[in-house]
């Protein structure tokens, strides 16, 4: 029964996916009514990591923000990053748009080498640090010079129409190019979310797939895959990574993965 019920999420992710996405944006787009997009502070689970050093001398508390942003932490500590694979209207978008791609490649799409992925880790701890500390020095949230939803706001108000433009432009590009590029070489939450994913493996039931294949690059159906490009063919048992998404695109190109608990 159980592998029966991962099978038909694996299947139909990209549907649950967009389902559960638009509850967000329309939960998102009712809780700001009356609003603008720019209300949007008040209930992004990022906010607290954006005024993080600032609250206290600008009092500015978004006590939704905090709360999603707390949901999100203790739910990683058993479900890793599912939010990202399975929630996000952002990654949601990214799919889409590298999809055509995908298509073309026919899953043949290498994994990304070991310094891209040094790159993508240190590309997101800097936008992670330039998001705490440049509130503090300069009273202006750096990360919304590259949130998307921020950005949208920009384009339809016309508040920085060229700008917003250019980023959603470049962000949308370079998302063709590379497979979920904002996911791994921009987002702090994916960031923090892999971390607390890959502690909350240490301490808790956590939900890991697992692979049984030992067949590693003699096959490597599966390594062209991974939205977040984690190598999976040097994988041996366990997908403990910080990356993993829990999206079962693994599980759904090769039988030899399976989802269960990492204790």
């Amino acid at each position: 029964m159980k592998g029966r019920v991962i099978d038909i999420l694996a299947r139909y992710r990209l549907v649950i996916f967009i389902a559960a996405a638009g509850v967000i944006i329309a939960a998102a787009w009712y809780a700001v009514r009356g609003g603008t997009i720019f209300n949007f502070h008040e209930y992004c689970p990022l906010s607290p990591v954006c005024v993080f050093f600032t609250m206290p001398q600008s009092g500015i508390v978004w006590p939704w923000g905090l709360f999603f942003f707390g949901t999100l932490l203790i739910t990683a500590l058993f479900v890793r990053r599912a939010f990202c694979g399975w929630l996000c209207p952002v990654g949601l978008v990214q799919d889409f748009v590298y999809l055509p791609r995908r298509l073309m490649q026919k899953m043949s799409a290498l994994t990304a080498t070991a310094g891209c992925r040094r790159a993508a880790l240190v590309s997101r701890l800097l936008v992670l640090l330039a998001a705490l500390f440049f509130p503090f020095f300069t009273g202006s949230m750096f990360f919304s010079q590259f949130c998307p939803m921020i950005r949208i706001g920009d384009v339809l108000y016309r508040t920085d129409y060229a700008w917003g433009l250019m980023t959603l432009g470049l962000l949308t590009l370079l998302s063709i190019i590379m497979e979920r590029f904002f996911c791994r070489f921009v987002c702090p939450l994916g960031l923090i979310l892999g971390w607390v994913g890959r502690s909350g493996a240490k301490l808790f039931p956590t939900i890991t797939v697992h692979k049984t294949c030992k067949a590693a690059d003699r096959c490597g159906k599966c390594a062209g895959v991974c939205p977040t490009k984690i190598d999976i063919c040097a994988v041996d048992g366990a997908i403990d990574d910080a990356e993993c998404m829990l999206c079962l695109s693994c599980v759904k190109q090769c039988r030899c993965y399976h989802t269960g608990e990492k204790r």
